[in-house]
């Protein structure tokens, strides 16, 4: 997972989105999100284990990322959008306005990343 850390944006990168298609964009919202997502059950898992210290370090890690996607992937560029949204993937700096099924960015909230009333998330879904 390590290797994947763009250590620039502080986002995961990949070259396919969920539907294993080719992506120019590397950091694809959803899959970072599932690393982010994985990053916290992982430290409340090492916190009931006794490992308080790789625990919060997980969880610091997992808040650098959400951060890092809250700054990287949402943008005010979407063609017809009220304002900004999540997009799809970026490479930092051009997004992609999409939404692949398997990665569905409507699945944000049930993640726990945002809540289905956050206005991004909104503008998103409509």
């Amino acid at each position: 997972m390590v290797e994947h850390l763009d250590p620039a944006t502080g986002l995961y990168w990949t070259l396919q989105d969920a539907q294993d298609q080719y992506r120019k964009q590397q950091f694809n919202t959803y899959n970072n999100v599932l690393v982010w997502r994985m990053m916290l059950d992982l430290s409340a898992m090492l916190e009931r284990f006794k490992d308080p210290v790789k625990a919060r370090e997980l969880k610091e890690r997992a808040e650098s990322l959400h951060a890092a996607i809250m700054k990287y992937s949402i943008s005010a560029d979407a063609p017809g959008a009220s304002g900004p949204i999540f997009v799809s993937a970026t490479d930092g700096k051009t997004p992609i306005f999409a939404d692949v099924p398997p990665g569905s960015l409507v699945k944000l909230p049930a993640l726990g990343f945002v809540t289905e009333t956050d206005s991004v998330f909104v503008r998103t879904y409509e």
